[in-house]
């Protein structure tokens, strides 16, 4: 099943962690960018990885606050939401029968498939594109192409940034259609200018190899990354990291890269090589240098944390006034 868990359908992913908090109360070489030029902007998904507090969206911030649950709570509360024409429990309970969650409910990807058809029928993107992914993969159903594009246009129709990255993947690279990388970029950029934090660190790739038609930009590069590190990305971090180190598009600075190295690891970016990397370069820098470094980051993810949680309550409240509105 390793090919699910690449092109799995996990936008919302990081949803069903931040709702699980709220209802709880809670081999790649290092020294080059995180894509290579043939394989970026590869449309792949991710969950939002780190010790970061997980954000939580739309419906699911309204929920009422509860000291524990058990997953079998949370399966049942989410079947009734979903009864209830609630489409984004239907997305969370495709996405938990797609990976499981400690067997409550087992695997199953055929009913993954079934919740995000209804989340689609009730046209809410995510639904739509997830439904695209499963022909894409062939998960619960047999793949089909046409299928998948269909979702994916029609998600993207409606300004979805997952979907504008998948069709930039696609036709970039020529994956099941014709190769166009006019509608590729364009696709791409889309979903940056949305401030699609996986697509702004794929634009920053294509600048820093310089492909698809554009000239090689290592300035412009090193902006992405910073725009998409800003935003949690831990691969865009890492790739600054590199740059830093490196002195890409900027005056090489090890503080600087080990700050952002530190951190691509803390917000889920690692591989097997990646610690010794931070090691190597610590080895490098003056004791005080590598202080100055981890407190930097230290202080960085502290507050980027603090600005999730603040997002995270003033959403929340937003949800109550408005549910309070309509009783």
């Amino acid at each position: 099943m390793k090919r699910f868990s690449k092109g799995s359908v996990l936008i919302l992913l990081p949803l069903i962690f931040g709702l699980w908090l709220w209802f709880s109360a809670e081999s790649r070489p290092q020294n080059q960018p995180a894509s290579q030029p043939n394989s970026s902007v590869s449309g792949q998904l991710s969950p939002q990885p780190s010790n970061a507090p997980a954000p939580t969206t739309g419906d699911a911030a309204a929920q009422p606050t509860q000291q524990t649950i058990t997953a079998e709570q949370l399966l049942t509360e989410l079947e009734k939401q979903a009864k209830d024409k609630n489409p984004n429990a239907m997305i969370i309970l495709g996405s938990l029968y797609e990976r499981g969650l400690n067997n409550s409910p087992k695997r199953n990807f055929g009913k993954a498939l079934d919740w995000y058809q209804q989340a689609a029928n009730l046209d809410l993107p995510e639904g739509i594109y997830n439904v695209g992914v499963c022909y894409e993969i062939g998960m619960g159903v047999a793949p089909d192409m046409t299928k998948a594009m269909d979702n994916f246009q029609k998600a993207a129709g409606k300004g979805l940034p997952q979907a504008e990255l998948k069709l930039a993947s696609l036709y970039l690279n020529g994956d099941g259609v014709k190769a166009d990388v006019t509608k590729g970029m364009d696709y791409l950029q889309k979903a940056a200018d949305k401030n699609f934090p996986q697509a702004i660190m794929e634009l920053g790739i294509v600048y820093y190899y310089g492909t698809f038609d554009k000239k090689r930009d290592l300035t412009q590069a090193k902006d992405l990354f910073q725009k998409a590190a800003n935003l949690g990305q831990p691969a865009a971090m890492q790739n600054l990291a590199v740059m830093s180190v490196a002195g890409e598009g900027m005056v090489a600075n090890k503080t600087q890269g080990l700050k952002w190295y530190l951190l691509s690891q803390q917000f889920g970016f690692n591989s097997p090589d990646m610690q010794t990397t931070i090691d190597g370069i610590k080895a490098e820098m003056a004791a005080a240098e590598v202080s100055k470094a981890e407190a930097e980051a230290k202080q960085w993810a502290d507050d980027f944390r603090a600005k999730v949680e603040a997002n995270q309550a003033a959403a929340r409240a937003a949800a109550e006034a408005a549910k309070a509105t309509s009783e």
